[in-house]
């Protein structure tokens, strides 16, 4: 593992107590906090239940959240009839947790485990595991994954702003003012923060139509040290970004914890990188119009969108880009070359190197004064020879 500097102006390295704290900490399945249980819990769910997901943003259907929410080992109240995902923080950060990990995944129009990392999953120890998902949510998670706006910052930094507003031992929240807790995500913090073992929560009782209510917050020892390791790794980040050095990865993270806990070995693999081969066959359209379009997988993007404007009699004058979420819940952008962005452009991306299958929905988002969009759907890939030059093989309306 790497050796990080400190950062001198902010602090001093990371204490003795943290150290010895997390290294008399017991990681079992349901020490400290629920989390790996819980994690387990939800993941046999999705495997049972072949879920479809809720909206452009894949989410959990709504009307399996309560179900999810009463199997966990600490349901939490609430006086709700239909409570959206964000409304239930526990659900909602789990949901997080094995999205960002890749546990869960999107395949086509349904919710699955993927079977590969579920695989190697069982293979890691209790503590291999807890850490697995903190590097989820550390370094891997983006808000789009549970519907919410893309920020600046990871979740480390959300992570100790929020836990900069808290007291050092116990914070009760004044329920007639606007609290701590300023928004779901914050709420969805505080819940993995419980998870974890870093913190108790205790709740108000449910009232009707409010979601769970926060009436106060404890530091347990754990979470004093857990956050104090965080935020070096934070300040760390902050400063070698500000050099122009990069920080946010598994093995930066990690440095902080492999001293005190040896056991500490092995996370879940990473992403596979597969090429596809063959001819793509999407229906792209703009409310009712569409068009099928065939096309091979060596094909860039901007081949893709040139077949799509010419299939609509549309000039190819101004600037667009392609948008999709992944398998993980993420947000990808595709650019036009002449747009200024660190985004991949169109004309270096091939379809076969994107991370797409059966039932992927793409979004083209062409002149950015009118705003066309069109939505594209592949409705199969063929294991054929590969085509030349795209081709419209239906069209209905005009």
């Amino acid at each position: 593992m790497p050796k990080l500097r400190y950062y001198a102006e902010r602090g001093e390295p990371v204490s003795s107590s943290a150290i010895e704290t997390l290294e008399e900490t017991t990681f079992n399945e349901f020490e400290p906090g629920s989390l790996v249980s819980d994690a387990d819990i939800f993941i046999k769910y999705v495997v049972a239940k072949k879920m479809p997901p809720g909206g452009k943003s894949q989410q959990l259907p709504i009307g399996r959240l309560k179900e999810i929410n009463s199997i966990l080992s600490r349901p939490l109240g609430h006086g709700l009839k239909r409570p959206q995902q964000k409304s239930l923080p526990n659900v909602n950060g789990l949901y997080l947790l094995l999205r960002a990990s890749g546990l869960v995944k999107v395949c086509g129009r349904e919710l699955v485990a993927d079977s590969r990392l579920l695989s190697s999953w069982k293979t890691l120890n209790n503590t291999e595991q807890y850490f697995a998902l903190l590097v989820a949510w550390l370094v891997h998670a983006r808000p789009e994954i549970i519907g919410a706006r893309t920020r600046e910052g990871s979740y480390a930094t959300h992570l100790v702003r929020l836990t900069e507003r808290l007291s050092s031992d116990l914070t009760v929240l004044d329920p007639e003012r606007f609290g701590l807790l300023y928004s779901a995500e914050d709420k969805m913090i505080v819940a993995l923060m419980e998870l974890f073992g870093w913190i108790e929560i205790e709740y108000n009782p449910a009232e009707k139509g409010k979601g769970p209510q926060v009436h106060s917050i404890q530091w347990l020892p754990l979470g004093h040290a857990m956050v104090e390791l965080i935020n070096h790794y934070w300040l760390n980040c902050e400063l070698l970004a500000s050099s122009g050095e990069l920080c946010g990865n598994e093995n930066a993270f990690l440095a902080y914890f492999v001293a005190a806990r040896p056991e500490l070995v092995s996370l879940l693999p990473p992403e596979e990188q597969i090429e596809h081969r063959g001819t793509y066959v999407w229906r792209v359209s703009v409310g009712p119009v569409w068009r099928r379009i065939e096309i091979g997988s060596a094909s860039t993007l901007e081949a893709l969108a040139e077949a799509i404007l010419a299939a609509y009699d549309f000039d190819n004058e101004h600037l667009y880009c392609f948008g999709m979420i992944d398998a993980r819940g993420r947000e990808l952008r595709f650019d036009h070359p002449f747009c200024e962005s660190h985004n991949p452009m169109v004309h270096e991306t091939e379809l076969g190197q994107l991370p797409l299958a059966c039932g992927s929905t793409v979004t083209f988002s062409y002149d950015f004064g009118d705003d066309w969009e069109f939505e594209l759907l592949l409705e199969a890939v063929r294991d054929d020879q590969p085509l030349g030059a795209p081709k419209v093989t239906c069209r209905r309306g005009k």
